[in-house]
This record gives structure tokens, sequence and C-alpha cells, in this order.
């Protein structure tokens, strides 16, 4: 068979690649690239078909050719070896098994390269070459016009090398407008995943600064973290430094729970700790998918107002994971204030300035979030926990999507409870939308509804008894009304003003995270972060 007629077999479903051959082979004809250039271009074309790199070569003599090696990134750096070497390694010198395995190879070339892409470099390598019709070979001109300079190989060990290679592999990614999409189209292997993965979380941790700077992490850094969450989505690891180990869990029955997890307490040395163990309900591959998800979106964020997560840990229970944080004595917002509400000795005057302090340590907390990419999601009191100084942290991030991902495959395709919920993304039609992800918009609607649970007491809507009930009051614009001014004095006031500012129908009417802050600096012009009262 032809070349050319092999080429438009192979890639039958991507039609744009053979076109682009005849292309490229149509402007040498023409003179209108060079001889590296064109190798160059037939390089990048098949870079992932060894065969049809090697058949091209038939077209050239043979000092000038394509030559295949193999890179392999370990966390001391990397190695460059020819393919042949590698064989050599596995098989021997039986060169009269040579052809026979070299046949095989092609036939199964994923077995053969396991470790990751292969990339066309200076290396050697004897494939079976596939026989090009003699109008092919004179459509790009003889032999002796195609000419390309072979460099020695150099393969190497050095640290440095090892964040090339990385830099070299994510770059073309971080220019791509669907980055999932780009990352999954490298194709590479868990364990090569795992290893970028590891570099990349020591990047982010700020371990590692080289690669940092390679990266240019901070102008990409929430690219770079959307890279390392699709593959580990993809692959199902996990970063190893998030991994927490000499985690002791005494208690059989959980201490607390939410709509789909349940809390454990925990010690982890001398630290006490909480885990968070999703229950096994549903699908039984999904499950784990959101749990990771979950840990790489959290364990990525570090501010005084969002709950650190420690890492994951999957030793306590036999075929479970969980998320471990750190303990926090007051449990979560909404529990803690309904037990301020039943405490007799806690005046309203109190009350509304202990409110008036979580609202903007949350939206402090938000605005960080925000500021990383990271839409939350689920915001309301049953997500705030409260530690024993009563400063509160945004926890549960089991919804939280990034803003600018390409693709909904990993992440979440609706907000939480639907009290809470975007009028957008329960009617997303209404707005000319057929999505229903999660936006910062979106959060800051639940940031309003969240502003009247604590102000009240209770959920918004409380009203209306079913989901459905809720449902129609949002679609049609209809919000909680507030209670008569003098009823809870002017410090409330504010916060319920605050509160229909962020649940403004249109999304595009709500203010943003910064500027719930200055809202606050506006109108509470005191210190309200880090005070009991």
């Amino acid at each position: 068979m032809a070349f050319l007629d092999i080429v438009k077999e192979r890639y039958r479903h991507e039609p744009g690649v053979y076109q682009r051959l005849l292309s490229v082979l149509h402007e040498y004809q023409s003179q209108r690239t060079d001889h590296l250039t064109i190798l160059q271009q037939v390089a990048g074309l098949f870079w992932n078909n060894l065969d049809l790199l090697q058949a091209f070569n038939a077209f050239t003599s043979s000092d000038y050719r394509i030559e295949i090696s193999v890179t392999i990134v370990t966390p001391k750096g990397v190695i460059t070896q020819s393919a042949e070497l590698l064989r050599s390694l596995v098989f021997g010198n039986a060169s009269s098994d040579a052809s026979r395995i070299e046949e095989e190879t092609l036939e199964d070339e994923d077995d053969t390269l396991a470790i990751g892409p292969v990339r066309p470099q200076c290396a050697e390598t004897t494939l079976a070459p596939v026989c090009p019709s003699p109008e092919c070979r004179d459509s790009i001109g003889s032999n002796d016009d195609l000419k390309i300079p072979v460099q020695p190989e150099q393969p190497s060990l050095q640290f440095e090398q090892g964040i090339k290679a990385i830099e070299d592999l994510i770059s073309p990614v971080l220019l791509s407008e669907d980055i999932e999409d780009a990352t999954l189209k490298l194709g590479l292997t868990p364990q090569l995943s795992q290893i970028i993965v590891d570099r990349l979380q020591n990047t982010i941790s700020g371990k590692e600064m080289g690669l940092s700077k390679a990266l240019k992490f901070t102008r990409n850094s929430h690219k770079i973290q959307r890279i390392m969450t699709t593959l580990c989505l993809a692959h199902s690891i996990v970063p190893a430094s998030l991994r927490q180990k000499g985690v002791v869990c005494n208690d059989k029955d959980s201490c607390s729970g939410g709509s789909y997890a349940d809390i454990y307490r925990g010690l982890c040395g001398s630290r006490e700790i909480a885990l968070k163990r999703l229950r096994n309900f549903g699908s039984a591959e999904c499950l784990p998918k959101e749990l990771l998800r979950e840990l790489l979106i959290w364990g990525n964020l570090s501010h005084p107002h969002v709950a650190p997560l420690l890492g994951v840990d999957n030793s306590t229970f036999k075929h479970s994971t969980c998320l471990v944080l750190p303990w926090m004595k007051n449990g979560s917002l909404r529990e803690y204030l309904r037990k301020l509400r039943a405490d007799t000795s806690v005046d309203e005057p109190t009350l509304w300035l202990k409110v008036r302090k979580w609202i903007h340590q949350i939206a402090l907390g938000l605005d960080y979030v925000h500021s990383k990419g990271v839409v939350h999601g689920d915001l309301r009191a049953d997500n705030i926990l409260v530690d024993e100084d009563e400063n509160v942290y945004i926890s549960d991030f089991g919804l939280a999507v990034y803003a600018q991902a390409g693709s909904t495959k990993y992440g979440s395709s609706r907000g939480g409870n639907v009290r809470w919920l975007a009028p957008e993304l329960i009617d997303p039609e209404q707005f000319g939308s057929d999505s229903t992800r999660p936006t910062f918009a979106s959060d800051i609607y639940s940031l309003g509804c969240l502003c009247v649970e604590l102000l009240t007491g209770r959920a918004p809507f409380h009203g209306c008894f079913t989901d459905a009930q809720v449902v129609k009051q949002v679609v049609c614009g209809k919000r909680p009304h507030p209670p008569t001014p003098s009823e809870y004095g002017r410090t409330a006031d504010l916060l319920w003003s605050l509160a229909r500012k962020c649940w403004g129908h249109d999304p595009c009417t709500r203010p943003s995270s910064r500027d719930v802050l200055s809202y606050f600096l506006v109108h509470f012009p005191i210190r309200t972060t880090n005070v009991a009262g």
C-alpha cells in the first residue's frame, strides 16, 4: 500500500491530518520550505505513529532521516535513550530476532511505549518501513534533495533537564483554549502523570522554584492547577505530598455528616483532626472521582478563612478514602448559630456583631477562592466551620469547579441546595444559556442567601415547604422579605441591603466578591475579623 494511502486510512477520522500532509509536501515541492522544516512538520504530524515516521525516511537517503528516542522523566531528572538501546536491554542483541520483534512492536505500540508519548529526537531506531509509491516519492523530489543534520544523542540525569522536559510538555497546553482537552491529548501514562503531578504540586506549594519560573507560575497558576487536576482524575492518582500518614480514628460512629459524607473525629500525631468519609452510594466509580476533585481543588487553597485541607487518608477505613481536616470545636456555622440563639445570655446587639464579623470573614475567604479561579458552588452555613475563637472558615468544596474550565466532564454540573441556588442554575434557558455550571456570580447569589440564613436563623424561603415551591419563587424573581427596620437595627439593615445586592435576578447586576469587601469598608469601617464579637 502506498504511503499516502496508508496515511489516509490511518487518519480516516481525522482528515485534517492527511490534508495537512499534502499541504506540507506541496510547500516543499514548490520550494517554500527547506529540508529541515519539512521533516520537522512531518515529525509533528506523526509524533505518535512511529511506523509512519520511519516510513517517511524512505524518501530520504540513509544520511538524512528522522530518528526516534524515548525520554523517561524520573524524580531525579531525565533519561533520553534510543529505542534501539532500550530494545537491547529487554531482548538482548539477538539480531536474528530483530525483524520479528520490530513487527510485533508495530502491532502493539502502546505496550512498548507505556512510559508515555514518544517525541521525535536525535536517536536511532529501526522499524519495518512502509514502501512509498513512486508517485509519492516523485511528489516531494529526489532522495538527494532531503538533507537534515543528525545531532548526537545527549542523555542526562540533570535536575535542570527534568524541569526542561516538563516545561516542553506543559507549555503548549498552557496556550490551549481548552486546557482539559489539551492535557488529555498528551496521552501520558499513569506513571509519567504521577511524576509530573508531584512536580507541579511541589511548585504550587513553593517547594520547587525552578519549575515555577520555567512555567511562569504566577501568570499561569490557574491553568497549571487545571492540568494537574485533569491528570489526576484521568488516572485516579493523588499528589504524593497530599497523602496523609499517621492517622488514627477510634470512633466507630460518625459524629456528624452531610448529604453525601460522614465526619469522624481522629488524631494525626497530637493534632485533632476530622475525617470526611464519602458514603458508598450511587456509582462506585464516580464517587472516588468526586472526592479526588475536591481534594485537588481544596488542597491547593490557603487562606485565613478557608478551612485547611491537610490531605487524604486511605488506610483508616477499609475500601474508603477520607479527606483530612483540622478538628473545629464549634462545628458548622448553622449548628453553632442555633446554639447561640438558644443561649439567653447572648443579646441581640451582640449576635448582630458576630453575624457581621462572620459575613465579612466569609466574604474575605470567598474573594480569595475566586482569585484562584475556583467557584465554590455550595455556599451555605452548613459548609462553614467555626473554631473555638468563633472565627469561620469556608469548607466542603465537593461541588467546586474551575471557573474557566473548558470541559464539563471534570466539574460539577450544578450547585448545591436549591434554597441557595441562583435562578440561572435552576432555569438557564430563561437567561439564554444551556449550562447549569456554577459561576462566580452564582456564588455571590448564594452569599446573599447565606446572609439571610445568618440574620434569621432559618434557611432561605423557610415558608416554602417543598423545593418545587422554592423554584417557583426564585425563577419569578421573588426573594425573602426583610423585617421592618426597627426590628433588627442598623447593622442588620445594612446586611439585608447587602443580601439584596447579592441576589439580583440578572447575574450581571450582582457585585463581585471584591465589591462585597468594599461594601464592608464603606459601611462598617472597623476591624471585623479575628475577634470574638
